[in-house]
Protein backbone atom coordinates (compact mmCIF):
# COMPACT_ATOMS: atom_id res chain seq x y z
CA UNK A 1 0.00 0.00 0.00
CA UNK A 2 2.74 2.25 0.74
CA UNK A 3 4.45 1.52 -2.50
CA UNK A 4 1.35 1.97 -4.58
CA UNK A 5 0.83 5.38 -2.59
CA UNK A 6 3.95 6.47 -3.15
CA UNK A 7 4.07 5.92 -6.59
CA UNK A 8 0.92 8.12 -7.04
CA UNK A 9 2.61 10.56 -5.57
CA UNK A 10 5.66 10.34 -7.68
CA UNK A 11 3.08 10.09 -10.96
CA UNK A 12 1.49 13.42 -9.94
CA UNK A 13 4.36 15.64 -9.17
CA UNK A 14 5.75 14.09 -12.58
CA UNK A 15 2.25 15.34 -14.42
CA UNK A 16 2.98 18.78 -12.67
CA UNK A 17 6.63 19.18 -13.59
CA UNK A 18 5.80 18.47 -17.00
CA UNK A 19 2.80 20.46 -16.85
CA UNK A 20 4.98 23.52 -15.65
CA UNK A 21 7.78 22.77 -18.79
CA UNK A 22 5.03 22.71 -21.27
CA UNK A 23 3.62 26.18 -19.99
CA UNK A 24 7.23 27.44 -20.02
CA UNK A 25 8.35 26.26 -23.38
CA UNK A 26 5.01 27.78 -24.29
CA UNK A 27 5.48 31.02 -22.92
CA UNK A 28 8.59 31.51 -24.49
CA UNK A 29 6.79 31.61 -28.08
CA UNK A 30 3.67 33.89 -26.98
CA UNK A 31 4.47 36.30 -29.75
CA UNK A 32 3.42 34.36 -32.76
CA UNK A 33 0.17 33.54 -30.50
CA UNK A 34 -3.28 34.15 -31.41
CA UNK A 35 -4.98 36.83 -28.44
CA UNK A 36 -7.28 33.48 -27.57
CA UNK A 37 -4.00 31.54 -27.66
CA UNK A 38 -1.84 33.84 -25.29
CA UNK A 39 -4.71 34.76 -22.82
CA UNK A 40 -5.24 30.61 -22.55
CA UNK A 41 -1.12 29.80 -22.03
CA UNK A 42 -0.83 33.09 -19.68
CA UNK A 43 -3.56 32.08 -17.47
CA UNK A 44 -2.55 28.58 -16.87
CA UNK A 45 1.63 29.76 -16.13
CA UNK A 46 -0.18 31.56 -13.48
CA UNK A 47 -2.59 28.86 -12.48
CA UNK A 48 -0.02 26.20 -12.39
CA UNK A 49 2.37 28.62 -10.60
CA UNK A 50 0.11 29.24 -8.04
CA UNK A 51 -0.77 25.47 -7.90
CA UNK A 52 2.85 24.53 -6.47
CA UNK A 53 3.05 26.82 -4.04
CA UNK A 54 -0.27 26.81 -2.69
CA UNK A 55 0.25 25.25 0.48
CA UNK A 56 2.25 27.84 1.38
CA UNK A 57 -0.28 30.61 1.32
CA UNK A 58 -2.46 31.77 4.19
CA UNK A 59 -5.65 29.98 3.85
CA UNK A 60 -7.77 33.78 3.94
CA UNK A 61 -5.51 33.96 0.25
CA UNK A 62 -6.49 30.24 -0.44
CA UNK A 63 -10.19 31.03 -0.07
CA UNK A 64 -10.06 34.28 -2.27
CA UNK A 65 -8.43 32.26 -4.51
CA UNK A 66 -10.49 29.02 -4.43
CA UNK A 67 -13.59 31.00 -4.46
CA UNK A 68 -12.86 32.68 -7.67
CA UNK A 69 -11.50 29.81 -9.70
CA UNK A 70 -14.36 27.50 -8.53
CA UNK A 71 -16.95 30.54 -9.81
CA UNK A 72 -15.54 30.38 -13.23
CA UNK A 73 -14.25 26.48 -13.54
CA UNK A 74 -17.04 24.90 -11.29
CA UNK A 75 -14.16 22.87 -10.50
CA UNK A 76 -14.87 20.57 -6.83
CA UNK A 77 -10.98 20.61 -5.88
CA UNK A 78 -11.45 24.02 -4.60
CA UNK A 79 -14.55 22.76 -2.86
CA UNK A 80 -12.37 22.36 0.39
CA UNK A 81 -11.25 25.09 0.13
CA UNK A 82 -14.48 27.09 0.52
CA UNK A 83 -15.55 24.49 3.21
CA UNK A 84 -13.12 25.88 5.60
CA UNK A 85 -13.92 29.06 4.97
CA UNK A 86 -17.63 28.31 5.94
CA UNK A 87 -16.06 26.87 9.26
CA UNK A 88 -14.08 29.93 10.00
CA UNK A 89 -17.24 32.23 8.96
CA UNK A 90 -20.03 30.67 10.77
CA UNK A 91 -18.04 30.41 13.88
CA UNK A 92 -17.08 34.51 14.10
CA UNK A 93 -20.28 35.30 12.68
CA UNK A 94 -21.82 33.11 15.73
CA UNK A 95 -19.51 34.56 18.14
CA UNK A 96 -20.36 37.97 17.37
CA UNK A 97 -24.21 37.22 16.91
CA UNK A 98 -24.18 36.25 20.61
CA UNK A 99 -22.19 39.55 21.63
CA UNK A 100 -23.71 41.88 19.20
CA UNK A 101 -24.65 44.56 22.49
CA UNK A 102 -21.73 43.72 24.56
CA UNK A 103 -19.81 47.04 23.81
CA UNK A 104 -16.87 45.80 25.47
CA UNK A 105 -16.38 43.05 23.32
CA UNK A 106 -17.17 44.53 19.88
CA UNK A 107 -14.43 46.86 21.01
CA UNK A 108 -11.79 44.40 21.18
CA UNK A 109 -13.69 42.94 17.53
CA UNK A 110 -12.41 47.03 16.59
CA UNK A 111 -9.06 46.33 17.39
CA UNK A 112 -8.97 43.20 15.92
CA UNK A 113 -9.87 44.33 12.37
CA UNK A 114 -8.54 47.68 12.85
CA UNK A 115 -4.87 46.46 13.13
CA UNK A 116 -5.59 44.47 9.90
CA UNK A 117 -5.23 47.75 7.94
CA UNK A 118 -1.73 48.56 6.76
CA UNK A 119 -0.49 51.90 8.33
CA UNK A 120 2.05 52.68 5.78
CA UNK A 121 -0.16 52.49 2.26
CA UNK A 122 -1.93 55.19 1.27
CA UNK A 123 -5.34 53.13 1.56
CA UNK A 124 -4.69 51.51 4.80
CA UNK A 125 -4.02 55.34 6.49
CA UNK A 126 -7.30 56.46 4.92
CA UNK A 127 -9.29 53.88 5.95
CA UNK A 128 -7.59 54.05 9.57
CA UNK A 129 -8.42 57.67 9.81
CA UNK A 130 -12.23 56.80 8.23
CA UNK A 131 -13.11 54.01 10.72
CA UNK A 132 -11.55 56.01 13.79
CA UNK A 133 -14.34 58.18 13.41
CA UNK A 134 -16.81 56.33 12.92
CA UNK A 135 -17.04 53.79 16.48
CA UNK A 136 -18.62 50.45 15.72
CA UNK A 137 -19.23 50.53 12.12
CA UNK A 138 -16.31 48.47 11.19
CA UNK A 139 -17.70 45.84 13.53
CA UNK A 140 -21.00 46.06 12.00
CA UNK A 141 -19.28 46.17 8.04
CA UNK A 142 -17.60 42.96 9.23
CA UNK A 143 -20.57 41.29 10.42
CA UNK A 144 -22.70 42.26 7.28
CA UNK A 145 -19.85 40.83 5.38
CA UNK A 146 -20.05 37.45 7.20
CA UNK A 147 -23.86 37.25 6.86
CA UNK A 148 -23.91 37.40 3.17
CA UNK A 149 -21.25 34.71 2.97
CA UNK A 150 -23.39 32.63 4.44
CA UNK A 151 -26.10 33.03 2.37
CA UNK A 152 -24.10 32.84 -0.73
CA UNK A 153 -23.08 29.35 0.62
CA UNK A 154 -26.76 28.37 -0.14
CA UNK A 155 -27.19 26.49 3.26
CA UNK A 156 -30.89 25.19 4.27
CA UNK A 157 -30.22 23.53 7.49
CA UNK A 158 -32.54 24.71 10.25
CA UNK A 159 -29.39 26.01 11.89
CA UNK A 160 -28.55 28.26 9.45
CA UNK A 161 -31.70 29.79 8.37
CA UNK A 162 -31.92 30.45 12.02
CA UNK A 163 -28.50 32.10 12.01
CA UNK A 164 -29.15 34.40 9.05
CA UNK A 165 -33.13 35.08 9.93
CA UNK A 166 -31.60 36.12 13.14
CA UNK A 167 -28.44 37.90 11.52
CA UNK A 168 -31.08 39.71 9.43
CA UNK A 169 -32.97 41.09 12.31
CA UNK A 170 -30.06 42.75 13.63
CA UNK A 171 -28.90 44.43 10.64
CA UNK A 172 -31.63 45.78 10.62
CA UNK A 173 -30.79 47.97 13.79
CA UNK A 174 -27.60 49.69 12.34
CA UNK A 175 -27.72 52.77 9.73
CA UNK A 176 -25.66 51.29 7.44
CA UNK A 177 -27.19 54.57 5.00
CA UNK A 178 -25.51 56.86 6.54
CA UNK A 179 -22.28 56.10 6.11
CA UNK A 180 -21.87 54.23 2.84
CA UNK A 181 -23.17 57.31 1.63
CA UNK A 182 -21.19 59.94 2.63
CA UNK A 183 -18.50 61.45 0.26
CA UNK A 184 -15.30 60.75 2.68
CA UNK A 185 -16.53 57.43 2.86
CA UNK A 186 -17.12 57.24 -0.39
CA UNK A 187 -13.24 58.87 -1.36
CA UNK A 188 -11.47 56.16 0.56
CA UNK A 189 -13.77 53.37 0.31
CA UNK A 190 -16.00 53.42 -3.19
CA UNK A 191 -15.52 49.39 -4.35
CA UNK A 192 -15.80 48.23 -0.84
CA UNK A 193 -18.99 50.49 0.05
CA UNK A 194 -21.26 49.45 -3.12
CA UNK A 195 -20.30 45.89 -2.05
CA UNK A 196 -21.92 46.33 1.03
CA UNK A 197 -24.78 48.51 -0.39
CA UNK A 198 -25.88 45.35 -2.46
CA UNK A 199 -24.71 42.33 0.25
CA UNK A 200 -28.15 44.35 2.28
CA UNK A 201 -29.94 44.45 -0.73
CA UNK A 202 -29.59 40.77 -1.49
CA UNK A 203 -29.91 39.83 2.04
CA UNK A 204 -33.49 41.96 2.18
CA UNK A 205 -32.48 44.03 4.59
CA UNK A 206 -32.22 47.60 2.73
CA UNK A 207 -32.43 48.97 -0.94
CA UNK A 208 -30.62 52.04 -1.04
CA UNK A 209 -28.97 51.44 -4.08
CA UNK A 210 -30.49 54.50 -6.35
CA UNK A 211 -29.11 56.82 -2.88
CA UNK A 212 -25.69 55.26 -3.44
CA UNK A 213 -25.17 56.36 -7.20
CA UNK A 214 -26.15 59.45 -6.78
CA UNK A 215 -23.57 60.15 -3.74
CA UNK A 216 -21.03 58.24 -6.01
CA UNK A 217 -21.97 60.33 -9.14
CA UNK A 218 -21.50 63.50 -7.24
CA UNK A 219 -18.37 62.58 -5.38
CA UNK A 220 -17.10 61.59 -8.53
CA UNK A 221 -18.60 63.52 -11.00
CA UNK A 222 -17.27 63.08 -14.82
CA UNK A 223 -16.67 66.67 -15.67
CA UNK A 224 -14.39 66.72 -13.04
CA UNK A 225 -11.72 63.72 -13.85
CA UNK A 226 -8.85 66.19 -14.40
CA UNK A 227 -9.09 67.55 -10.74
CA UNK A 228 -7.75 63.86 -10.03
CA UNK A 229 -5.22 62.56 -9.47
CA UNK A 230 -4.00 59.16 -10.43
CA UNK A 231 -5.19 57.70 -7.67
CA UNK A 232 -7.94 58.81 -7.02
CA UNK A 233 -8.66 58.03 -10.79
CA UNK A 234 -7.62 54.22 -10.07
CA UNK A 235 -10.50 54.62 -7.12
CA UNK A 236 -13.34 56.09 -9.49
CA UNK A 237 -12.92 53.15 -12.22
CA UNK A 238 -12.68 50.86 -8.89
CA UNK A 239 -15.55 51.79 -7.11
CA UNK A 240 -17.52 51.84 -11.12
CA UNK A 241 -16.07 47.82 -11.77
CA UNK A 242 -17.69 47.10 -8.12
CA UNK A 243 -21.44 48.15 -9.18
CA UNK A 244 -21.25 45.57 -11.92
CA UNK A 245 -19.34 42.83 -9.66
CA UNK A 246 -21.29 43.37 -6.81
CA UNK A 247 -24.47 42.65 -9.17
CA UNK A 248 -23.04 39.65 -10.27
CA UNK A 249 -23.22 38.25 -6.94
CA UNK A 250 -19.13 38.25 -7.06
CA UNK A 251 -19.04 36.07 -10.66
CA UNK A 252 -21.99 33.91 -9.93
CA UNK A 253 -24.58 35.71 -12.46
CA UNK A 254 -24.40 37.50 -15.52
CA UNK A 255 -25.61 41.77 -15.74
CA UNK A 256 -27.67 42.83 -17.29
CA UNK A 257 -25.60 45.44 -19.89
CA UNK A 258 -28.53 48.34 -20.25
CA UNK A 259 -28.76 48.44 -16.33
CA UNK A 260 -24.85 49.51 -16.55
CA UNK A 261 -25.04 51.66 -19.61
CA UNK A 262 -23.66 54.51 -18.11
CA UNK A 263 -20.40 52.57 -16.60
CA UNK A 264 -19.79 50.57 -19.93
CA UNK A 265 -19.89 54.05 -21.89
CA UNK A 266 -17.57 55.73 -19.10
CA UNK A 267 -15.20 52.89 -19.80
CA UNK A 268 -15.71 53.07 -23.01
CA UNK A 269 -15.02 56.55 -23.72
CA UNK A 270 -12.33 56.56 -21.10
CA UNK A 271 -10.47 53.36 -22.15
CA UNK A 272 -7.23 54.99 -23.42
CA UNK A 273 -6.48 56.52 -19.85
CA UNK A 274 -7.91 53.53 -17.81
CA UNK A 275 -5.36 51.58 -19.61
CA UNK A 276 -2.82 54.50 -18.91
CA UNK A 277 -3.48 55.40 -15.80
CA UNK A 278 -4.69 51.51 -13.57
CA UNK A 279 -3.34 49.10 -12.38
CA UNK A 280 -3.33 45.18 -13.99
CA UNK A 281 -5.41 44.26 -11.36
CA UNK A 282 -8.13 47.34 -11.90
CA UNK A 283 -7.68 46.78 -15.81
CA UNK A 284 -8.56 42.81 -15.32
CA UNK A 285 -11.60 44.16 -13.12
CA UNK A 286 -12.38 46.28 -16.23
CA UNK A 287 -12.13 43.33 -18.78
CA UNK A 288 -14.19 41.31 -16.62
CA UNK A 289 -17.18 43.66 -16.31
CA UNK A 290 -17.39 43.39 -20.01
CA UNK A 291 -17.33 39.61 -19.49
CA UNK A 292 -19.90 39.45 -16.84
CA UNK A 293 -22.50 41.70 -19.24
CA UNK A 294 -22.04 39.60 -22.21
CA UNK A 295 -19.57 41.68 -24.35
CA UNK A 296 -17.01 38.84 -26.61
CA UNK A 297 -15.28 41.01 -29.16
CA UNK A 298 -15.58 44.35 -27.74
CA UNK A 299 -12.51 46.40 -28.38
CA UNK A 300 -12.15 48.31 -24.93
CA UNK A 301 -12.27 44.51 -23.63
CA UNK A 302 -10.08 43.50 -26.02
CA UNK A 303 -7.56 46.05 -25.29
CA UNK A 304 -7.79 45.04 -21.68
CA UNK A 305 -7.10 41.66 -22.64
CA UNK A 306 -4.09 42.75 -24.18
CA UNK A 307 -2.55 45.32 -21.60
CA UNK A 308 -3.08 42.21 -19.37
CA UNK A 309 -1.20 39.90 -21.31
CA UNK A 310 1.50 42.56 -21.96
CA UNK A 311 1.64 42.92 -18.24
CA UNK A 312 2.82 38.69 -17.58
CA UNK A 313 6.09 38.10 -16.16
CA UNK A 314 7.65 35.61 -18.19
CA UNK A 315 10.42 35.10 -14.76
CA UNK A 316 8.38 34.27 -12.34
CA UNK A 317 5.26 33.16 -14.53
CA UNK A 318 2.97 35.80 -12.91
CA UNK A 319 1.86 39.39 -13.29
CA UNK A 320 4.40 41.64 -10.71
CA UNK A 321 3.35 44.48 -8.46
CA UNK A 322 3.95 47.77 -10.19
CA UNK A 323 6.89 47.62 -8.29
CA UNK A 324 7.92 44.46 -9.09
CA UNK A 325 7.01 42.59 -6.24
CA UNK A 326 6.99 38.93 -7.10
CA UNK A 327 5.14 37.85 -3.89
CA UNK A 328 2.65 35.44 -4.93
CA UNK A 329 0.62 35.84 -1.81
CA UNK A 330 0.60 39.22 -2.00
CA UNK A 331 -0.25 39.66 -5.41
CA UNK A 332 -2.80 36.87 -5.75
CA UNK A 333 -5.72 39.24 -6.08
CA UNK A 334 -4.38 40.79 -9.54
CA UNK A 335 -3.33 36.89 -10.55
CA UNK A 336 -6.32 35.40 -10.12
CA UNK A 337 -8.26 38.21 -11.79
CA UNK A 338 -5.88 38.17 -14.37
CA UNK A 339 -6.69 34.34 -15.01
CA UNK A 340 -10.32 35.09 -14.89
CA UNK A 341 -10.19 37.54 -17.43
CA UNK A 342 -7.63 35.14 -20.11
CA UNK A 343 -9.82 32.28 -18.91
CA UNK A 344 -13.39 33.16 -19.19
CA UNK A 345 -15.74 30.18 -20.17
CA UNK A 346 -19.35 30.18 -21.29
CA UNK A 347 -20.72 29.59 -17.58
CA UNK A 348 -20.83 31.07 -14.25
CA UNK A 349 -21.01 28.47 -11.15
CA UNK A 350 -23.02 29.43 -8.49
CA UNK A 351 -22.27 29.00 -4.37
CA UNK A 352 -20.89 26.62 -3.97
CA UNK A 353 -24.00 25.02 -2.89
CA UNK A 354 -23.27 23.43 0.16
CA UNK A 355 -26.82 22.25 1.84
CA UNK A 356 -25.36 18.64 2.28
CA UNK A 357 -22.52 19.60 4.21
CA UNK A 358 -22.46 18.36 8.03
CA UNK A 359 -19.99 19.43 10.86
Amino acid sequence: MKVAIQYLKIKTELRFCIAVLFCLITVTGIQSKSLEEKSKIISEAISQKYKSEFSNIEPEIQKHYAIRKYRITGDSSYIPFIIEDLKITRATLQNDLQHFSDTIYIFQREKELFEKMNPKTRKGKARRALFKGNPKMLFYLNFLYNTNTIADYYLDNPIDKNLLKTCRLYLHQIDFKTFLTDTTTLRVYAAQAVNYVYYLQQLQVIDFRDEYLNAFQQTFPDSLDSKLSNKEFRDKIYGLTHFIISASRYYQEPVDSHEFKWIFQYFDNNIKKILKKSTPDIIAEVGICYKLAGYQNHKPLLRCIKKVIKSFDKKHSIILSPKGNSDISKGEHRNILAIMLLSWGDSLFQGHYLSHYQD
